[in-house]
């Protein structure tokens, strides 16, 4: 019998094949497998924390890592994006610099956390200055593995770093528990434990590590004029993610509130963590096609429409059952509080995914300029409506703010002309 001819019309390409649209897809499958994988042992961790500390004590160590985590951003002072574009698409005036930053970071990174360190011990009479310590050293840790993830996303190793994701997250998750187990549950034992637990992991993936180029022992002053831009970003992005828990924090103290509400951000930053392997895919994809600007907007655009089918669906979802998920991983002393938050919290994911998107695109794109702006806008509408609204409303209040200044920030991004075909400055 004579073999069946296609029909006319239908024949595959002869270079198609299901193995090479999974070869494609597999760098961002394996970043997804690792993100999930983080956020499942992250949120666990937050449960565990939240149910064994309740409200009050959960709030203060929140209000606590919050803190370390507005000076963490001295730790980084932009780098971690600067390694990340450098070493996609290398901006041609940084070419000879680039080799010497791996080590000059490290010794940026090195002397600042011991001088935060120094500075939070110094603060006790007005805080918990151990624990504040303690979590500098944490974010320490962090800042440093976030550096080798770059490196390695930069790269297109997607595969490597979802390996080192998983093996960072297992073995911090591991020291955390184990130093509960021994030293209860204070916030310097699990600050200290999840540092530890990361620096482990770094020094067991020591051969992914950049070679350290023998340079003259000094600050990296270029890369902080290069990463000042960034270093913005990353200030206005913190204080404009988490200005609401310390305004709480200040007009309502210790309270079950602010438990409540932190609660509800964790699952929010869940959901946000879970589209950072698709920002990073998108990251590269912009950032080699700056080079051809109409194509790099086009794609652009269905990238952000996509994000906000996705957002409508997730703050629908949010809406409809986020109180029963409070109610299940975290127990009903949480429930009645933070139900209504949760609900409109989840609405703020519709701006968020797209917000998120539009920041991949200024960077990859030069236009820091202007989403700085735009971002130095919203936040001021942030503050504001905090400082508003808190006092009156509580946690609520907090939830709306954030709400308006993601739609905010959206608008002032879209109307700005972010998405204006503009030809492409790296070399400058």
């Amino acid at each position: 019998m004579a073999a069946k001819m296609p029909l006319q019309g239908t024949e595959t390409p002869s270079n198609f094949s299901v193995f090479s649209l999974l070869r494609k897809g597999s760098p961002l499958i394996v970043q997804w497998m690792s993100t999930i994988y983080g956020a499942a042992m992250s949120l666990g961790i937050s449960v565990l924390l939240a149910r064994s500390m309740g409200p009050d004590a959960f709030g203060a160590y929140t209000y606590i890592y919050v803190l370390a985590m507005f000076l963490a951003l001295i730790q980084d002072a932009g780098l971690k994006t600067l390694f990340l574009r450098e070493r996609a698409s290398p901006t041609a005036a940084l070419k000879a610099l680039n080799q010497t930053l791996p080590r000059q970071a490290l010794l940026h990174l090195v002397i600042s956390s011991l001088m935060l360190m120094l500075l939070a011990c110094l603060a006790s009479r007005w805080i918990d200055g151990f624990a504040l310590a303690a979590a500098v050293f944490c974010f320490s840790a962090i800042t440093l593995v976030t550096w080798l993830s770059s490196w390695l996303k930069g790269a297109g190793e997607f595969s490597k770093d979802a390996f080192f994701q998983v093996c960072s997250r297992s073995l911090s998750a591991l020291m955390i528990l184990s130093s509960i187990a021994i030293f209860g549950l204070t916030p310097v034992a699990i600050f200290s434990a999840w540092g530890l637990g990361l620096l482990l992991t770094f020094v067991w993936f020591r051969r992914e590590l950049p070679m350290l180029i023998k340079a003259p022992l000094m600050l990296p002053v270029w890369a902080y004029r290069s990463a000042f831009v960034f270093l913005l970003l990353d200030l206005l992005t913190t204080i404009y993610h988490r200005v609401d828990i310390v305004i709480l924090h200040s007009v309502l103290g210790y309270v079950p509130q602010v438990g409540s509400y932190a609660v509800a951000c964790r699952l929010i930053d869940g959901v946000m963590l879970l589209a950072t392997p698709v920002a990073l895919v998108i990251f590269r994809r912009m950032r080699h096609l700056a080079e051809t600007p109409e194509g790099s907007v086009n794609f652009s655009r269905k990238a952000i429409l996509i994000a906000f089918a996705i957002g409508a669906l997730l703050a629908g979802g949010g809406w409809i059952s986020g109180g029963w998920g409070v109610g299940l991983l975290f127990g009903s002393a949480y429930v009645d509080e933070t139900q209504p938050i949760m609900g409109w919290l989840s609405i703020s994911l519709f701006f968020a995914l797209p917000n998120f998107v539009l920041t991949q695109c200024a960077v990859a794109t030069h236009q820091e300029r202007f989403f700085l702006i735009s971002a130095a806008f919203s936040l001021f509408a942030n503050v504001c409506l905090n400082a508003w609204l808190v006092p009156l409303h509580g946690a609520m209040g907090a939830a709306w703010a954030t709400v308006s200044s993601e739609a905010i920030l959206t608008i002032c991004l879209l109307l700005g002309g972010i998405l204006a075909v503009k030809p492409d400055t790296s070399a400058h």
